[in-house]
């Protein structure tokens, strides 16, 4: 629907646009499409993928047009114009972009947006400046000599882009010099080398930065550890320790996975772990290795999985052995038999009634007995084919003849020896007899029957196959008779040597029978000229430039391959000019290319790489500091001390050869600060701004914090400590605010008609007011009408109304009168 809408809106445009008076369009179909939107040419502007023509003065708001909607087939404006669109890759290359995603018409005038890939660093998209287009963005002067970690002087080396620069990294405030310390275009104190920083700051390794002799603040790579020990691995900066590993770690690193172990651990300090048990049918050392655990005997194995035959797969259960040998079975058991049967487990399988016929040697009638699996058996074994009968010859429930003469009689024959094993399987042969005379058995044409057919057969009797021959010693029939021609190469009598009346041949000497097989060189075998087989070992030599003898005993020259050309050469690539195996010219074009590692070929055909520096080495790993071991660009193991140190405040360098300031924990912050207490702000240890909001609370006996941070108490004053210490007079003792021992000699006096009692101001007896002004003579308890039921110790004695003597019957009030301290 959307693309309908689309089809609609642009139809309805080019209508308004073809007939609006203030916009006109040519009238060739393809000069109305355009792509860059708002551009201008010819008086015309391109407005939402088509050219206009725009009259001075006018305009018009194609949104607000009255569109008109024309049912058309479904097609995008692509289609119906005939374009095909073009690819993301393509897209971007058009627009000359190479990376991250944009956005254009594309070829088609369609707005598309596709990702045109990354960059490869050191380039970043937009890096050079134009966007969408990879590019490295140099760094700056400051940037360059900071990932150095130069600070003096002209340096050179490459550049984050890979590009060799060379930048002035400043000038060095006395007493510091530029190499001062050993370093190359780094400040130091010339007084005061890198190592002896480091031993007079007990830093035995790692990035230390503190003051030198000279009062200058210097940044010292103090070296590395020897292992186990790590810099700052015990836990002190600076210091080479080692931290011991857990039993986990202990155990895997010595590839042991069970019972208790006593070892060196990572530290080289002695450690016994307990490694962990093992899981059946494994056992500790089962498999021969102390405290591994592993199978012990195939037997061990087998008797767990319930086997007891053939090879078994063990390697799920026994880290050991991939396969355990469970034994044999006894017969008639087999591994695996039954049925149905288990594998790996012994059982019978029982034959079948054929087989139990065939195994017992039966073929015909109902047969009894035991079959293999050792049960009882009663099967039908088949029945004879005449002239066999069951049981015939003479055993039991098998086929079989009677004897010679049955035999030859069913055949109606007389004479000779006949294989009868086709129909008697109790015979191979049986005899005839023999024939009387002058016959032969089979002389009449007819096998095993006696008669002498012809001289031919007489011929044959004697061995005697050409020439006359007296017949009458086997033939009485027959007496001079020609036994036949013999057929070349072979001759009556002929051979070496020959016999008479018998055809042969006379072989040819060695040097015609090579000669006739058109041999030059070699071993040579072939019938000869009497049709046996012969070998000659040797019919010549080759002696023609890089000829060899070839299996048809020719002597040919064949060229080298262009490839082994090269390799009899020792060329591995480039072109190569020479003379070959066979003495021709020859011209390789490429005796290979150069796959390895940075390689490149030579003049003299070999692939040879220039190893690159150690800056470059480091700068190809992206490594601005510490040791570096890897593989350079010729594919080499290539170590480098150092490339470079960490100058960042604070910054150490890691183990990914990068620096790196890891921000300390508020605790830290605090203590570095020398804060313990209130709101602290103030550069972290990475040397950025921190503010902790609590460095922690002050617990010391009146103590406050103080705007630096420190927790002071300030002593009360002498009155203070007596007011606290409820001391109205005399002298008092005691902790002060402070929490610290104080004695105030005098807390004060007391008024008049007062007396000081233990640091209390107390009214004299009989006297009665405010202890620390003026106390007055007190009135008496009695005659003073009704003072006896007040509830007031008017006499100041200490004794209220009715319990002082002095008002013993007297007036307590409601008509009573004290008695006895009680009114009553």
């Amino acid at each position: 629907m959307r693309r309908m809408a689309r089809q609609n809106w642009l139809l309805a445009l080019l209508g308004l646009v073809l007939f609006a008076s203030s916009c006109s369009y040519e009238a060739a179909f393809e000069d109305v499409l355009c792509e860059n939107e708002g551009a201008s040419e010819d008086g015309r502007e391109c407005r939402n993928g088509f050219w206009v023509n725009v009259d001075a003065g006018s305009s018009t708001d194609m949104n607000d047009m009255d569109m008109m909607v024309v049912d058309m087939p479904d097609m995008t404006m692509s289609e119906e114009m005939g374009c095909t669109s073009e690819s993301d890759t393509e897209f971007c290359t058009r627009l000359g972009f190479d990376c991250d995603e944009v956005t254009d018409l594309d070829n088609c005038g369609e707005s598309r947006t596709a990702n045109c890939g990354t960059c490869t660093d050191p380039e970043t998209c937009g890096g050079a400046g134009e966007a969408n287009v990879c590019g490295c963005t140099p760094e700056s002067g400051v940037e360059f000599c900071q990932r150095y970690v130069k600070t003096c002087d002209d340096f050179t080396e490459l550049d984050n882009c890979g590009m060799m620069r060379t930048e002035n990294c400043g000038s060095c405030v006395a007493p510091a010099v530029c190499g001062g310390g050993g370093t190359a275009n780094t400040c130091a104190c010339p007084d005061q080398t890198d190592v002896e920083f480091c031993a007079a700051n007990n830093a035995e390794c790692g990035a230390f930065q503190g003051l030198d002799v000279c009062g200058q603040m210097r940044l010292v790579d103090c070296g590395g550890c020897t292992l186990p020990e790590t810099c700052a691995g015990a836990g002190v900066d600076n210091q080479c320790g080692c931290t011991p590993e857990d039993d986990a770690t202990f155990c895997s690193r010595l590839g042991k996975n069970c019972g208790v172990v006593t070892d060196l651990d990572n530290c080289g300090s002695s450690r016994t772990a307990n490694c962990g048990a093992c899981t059946n049918p494994e056992t500790c050392g089962g498999g021969g290795t102390a405290n591994v655990c592993g199978c012990g005997t195939d037997a061990s194995v087998c008797s767990f999985l319930g086997f007891n035959c053939d090879s078994a797969n063990s390697s799920a259960i026994c880290s050991n052995k991939n396969t355990v040998n469970c034994g044999s079975c006894t017969s008639p058991d087999t591994c695996g038999g039954g049925n149905p049967g288990s594998s790996n487990i012994c059982g019978c399988t029982r034959e079948t009634d054929a087989a139990f016929c065939a195994r017992n040697g039966k073929n015909c009638g109902n047969f009894t007995g035991t079959d293999n699996c050792g049960l009882p058996r009663t099967a039908s074994c088949g029945t004879c084919t005449s002239p066999e009968g069951c049981g015939s010859g003479g055993t039991p429930n098998v086929c079989g003849c009677l004897n010679d003469a049955s035999v030859c009689s069913s055949l109606g024959l007389n004479c000779g020896t006949r294989n009868v094993s086709a129909i008697c399987s109790n015979f191979t042969t049986v005899s005839c007899g023999t024939c009387n005379g002058a016959d032969i058995c089979g002389g009449g044409g007819t096998n095993n029957v006696c008669g002498c057919t012809g001289p031919s057969a007489g011929c044959t009797a004697l061995g005697k196959d050409c020439g006359t021959v007296n017949l009458s010693s086997v033939c009485s029939n027959y007496t001079n008779q020609n036994c036949g021609t013999c057929t070349n190469p072979e001759t009556c009598g002929g051979g070496s040597p020959g016999e008479v009346n018998v055809c042969g041949c006379t072989p040819e000497n060695n040097a015609t029978f090579c000669s006739r097989n058109s041999a030059e060189c070699g071993s040579l075998t072939a019938n000869d000229n009497c049709g046996d087989s012969r070998t000659v070992a040797n019919c010549g030599t080759c002696t023609g430039t890089g000829e060899v003898c070839t299996g048809s005993n020719q002597c040919v020259c064949t060229p080298q391959s262009d490839a082994a050309f090269c390799a009899a050469n020792g060329a591995v690539c480039g072109a190569l000019s020479g003379t070959d195996n066979c003495g021709d010219p020859r011209n390789v074009a490429s005796c290979g290319t150069c796959t390895g590692t940075g390689e490149s070929c030579t003049g003299s055909n070999q692939c040879v790489c220039t190893p690159q520096s150690d800056a470059a080495f480091c700068a190809a790993n992206g490594a601005v500091c510490g040791a570096l071991s890897g593989t350079d660009n010729c594919g080499d193991p290539r170590n480098v001390a150092s490339c470079g140190t960490c100058t960042g405040t604070g910054e150490v360098c890691t183990g990914s050869n990068t620096c790196v300031c890891t921000p300390e924990d508020d605790a830290t912050f605090c203590s570095r600060n020398g804060a313990v207490c209130g709101s602290l702000t103030a550069n972290d240890n990475c040397g950025v701004s921190r503010t902790v909001a609590d460095c922690g609370t002050c617990t010391g006996t009146g103590e406050v914090c103080t705007g630096s941070n420190t927790c002071v108490c300030t002593p009360e004053d002498d009155a203070t400590f007596c007011a606290n210490a409820g001391a109205q007079c005399g002298s008092a003792s005691g902790n002060d605010n402070c929490g610290d021992p104080r004695t105030v000699a005098d807390c004060g006096s007391c008024g008049t008609n007062a007396s000081c009692n233990t640091n209390t101001c107390e009214c004299d007896s009989g006297f009665s007011g405010d202890p620390l002004t003026t106390c007055t003579a007190c009135p008496s308890e009695t005659g003073m009408g009704g003072t006896c039921g007040d509830t007031f110790d008017n006499d100041c004695d200490g004794l209220v109304d009715c319990l002082d003597p002095d008002c013993d019957g007297e007036n307590c009030g409601m008509g009573n009168t004290c008695s006895s301290n009680v009114c009553q």
